[in-house]
């Protein structure tokens, strides 16, 4: 499990948290860590000592200056271990805010997070300053999985008069470590109020006792302000805002987008839960992600854009099968779309998941055999086989043995495609549970990352069982937790298994599901999946579960 790494004292005039975090650490030990950023400013209560630390991150450990050097040493002892922290960086202000939430970095899982604190105010406020200053930004621009709290009236005050502040600080986040704690990080996004930063009004006559949040009205526009008198010195009365709304539809991706980070921690939990079974872990590092996509992840992105554009291609973007025929189809295909040469070859839709990894595969392949006893044909069904690439990887791992390889997809573009570039391929456009779908006595299937849209879940794997003779095995690879609605809003239907909120909660539950059918666990692989789509590149969850049919 990631601890909560709490940021103090960025500034040394903001040394009011240091008792809240220290608080914290004690209570829980094994999963708060705080770290004091600038102890030399902090101990001579100036807000720096050569430059604003909050400005210069990544650092620099070459540097003179001090700021600099420390940043550096943070980034290498805390900001950049991405893998081992949720971060939570503190600050505090001049100005009437009350206690808010910034968002410097708005990805997905920044935003749940920062709606899982509760705190009423969320502030999304993009980190460009790294952009116009060298690459150099703030502590929170550079956090994988990180957002800024802010608290009025903190500067410049009394114990007394900041200790209201700090408990109502401490409890927000005791609150997120207990919530933490049960596994269960956000299970509905809150009703919160979230804003926009959209511009700043520099020192005038006609702005006066602002408070930050209240509506106001000033030379035709209506706002409401941020940090009013923070940065009055620098020439920056306040800054402006607008009101946000994230909208309904997006709140089950949002939820869904922070359970994505917890591949380490489902895989403890899978560990500890099926004993009986061999659950292994494969991530893919960043050195992979390049060396698979340093050839042509550019121009796929460009192309993505330019496909997104065409009115024709964007309308059908929301259907399902029209958005999947569109992404298998071949660069030549494509470029009659985009009315430009595409100089990659294939298809636009591209993955690398443990499930191609050809020990992986080797030793499923021999598993199959072992259980399936000896035969003059096996049967090997991909579906939701996508490009093919899979089906292609078992074509080589059979040239001794006879095997009949059969593609399944909804997307009859993939069903050309695979026929026409696996050798002795057959394919079926369609539904797996379709009656037209005769794949006869199967003695390997793998259901290929589909489950999270699938609306008859239960249907699937009961067709897998029938399909399968006995000692068959049957490999599902899934997103997991499911949430059967993509990135376009497309609601596919109510999941009839994966009911869960976690990971692990919707694993347990295929296992129980395909036990009570017949199946036997016999392996689970925890790891990543690198996706190009029309959404552009993803780095998502891959969890594979091997079962025999009795």
């Amino acid at each position: 499990m990631k601890k909560l790494l709490i940021t103090v004292a960025v500034h040394g005039d903001e040394g009011f948290s240091i008792p809240v975090a220290q608080r914290l650490q004690s209570e829980f030990p094994q999963l708060v860590e705080y770290v004091i950023c600038n102890p030399k400013a902090l101990e001579q209560n100036v807000r720096y000592t050569d430059i604003d630390l909050n400005r210069v991150f990544p650092g620099d450990s070459t540097s003179a200056l001090y700021e600099y050097q420390r940043a550096a040493w943070l980034m290498e002892n805390y900001i950049g271990k991405r893998d081992e922290y949720i971060h939570i960086d503190i600050h505090g202000t001049v100005a009437d805010s009350g206690i808010f939430t910034i968002v410097t970095n708005p990805t997905p899982q920044n935003l749940v997070l920062a709606c899982s604190l509760p705190i009423e105010n969320t502030v999304i406020w993009e980190g460009k300053y790294y952009k116009e200053h060298d690459g150099f930004g703030a502590i929170s621009e550079f956090s994988d999985c990180g957002v800024a709290i802010e608290c009025g009236l903190t500067i410049g005050k009394t114990e007394k008069e900041v200790k209201p502040v700090q408990e109502k600080l401490y409890a927000i986040l005791r609150d997120f470590v207990m919530t933490y704690l049960s596994g269960k990080l956000i299970g509905n996004v809150p009703a919160q109020n979230l804003w926009q930063v959209d511009g700043k009004y520099m020192t005038s006559s006609g702005l006066d006792n602002l408070k930050d949040f209240d509506l106001y009205e000033y030379e035709g526009k209506t706002f409401s302000p941020l940090l009013a008198g923070q940065y009055r010195k620098n020439g920056v009365y306040c800054y402006t805002m607008q009101p946000l709304s994230l909208g309904s539809a997006a709140e089950p991706i949002l939820v869904r987008s922070f359970a994505y980070r917890d591949i380490e921690d489902t895989y403890r939990i899978l560990k500890s839960t099926f004993t009986q079974a061999t659950v292994t872990e494969k991530i893919f590092s960043q050195a992979e992600k390049s060396s698979y996509y340093t050839d042509f992840v550019e121009e796929l992105d460009t192309v993505s854009k330019q496909i997104s554009l065409q009115e024709m291609v964007r309308d059908r973007l929301t259907d399902p099968v029209s958005r999947y025929n569109i992404e298998y189809s071949t660069s030549d295909e494509l470029s009659l779309i985009i009315k430009s040469r595409i100089q990659y070859q294939g298809t636009h839709y591209r993955f690398l998941s443990p499930v191609q990894n050809t020990e992986f595969l080797e030793s499923l392949v021999q598993d199959m055999k072992n259980s399936c006893g000896k035969t003059s044909l096996y049967t090997v069904v991909d579906v939701g086989c996508g490009n093919g690439a899979l089906l292609d990887k078992y074509s080589n791992l059979f040239k001794r043995d006879k095997a009949r390889l059969y593609g399944v997809d909804i997307s009859s573009k993939s069903a050309t495609y695979t026929a026409s570039t696996v050798p002795g391929s057959e394919t079926y456009a369609g539904a797996f549970t379709d009656e037209g779908c005769d794949v006869g006595e199967a003695s390997l299937i793998f259901l290929s990352y589909f489950i999270d849209r699938d609306q008859n879940q239960m249907r699937t794997l009961l067709k897998a069982y029938e399909t399968l003779q006995t000692g068959g095995m049957v490999v599902i690879e899934g997103l997991f937790p499911c949430v059967l609605e993509d990135s376009n809003g497309v609601v596919y239907g109510s999941a009839n298994i994966t009911k869960g909120e976690t990971a692990s909660e919707d694993i347990v539950l295929v296992v129980r599901a395909c036990e009570e059918m017949g199946f036997r666990l016999q392996k689970i692989v925890c790891g990543n999946r690198f996706v190009y789509s029309l959404d552009g590149f993803e780095d998502l969850p891959s969890y594979t579960l091997v079962f025999t049919k009795l």
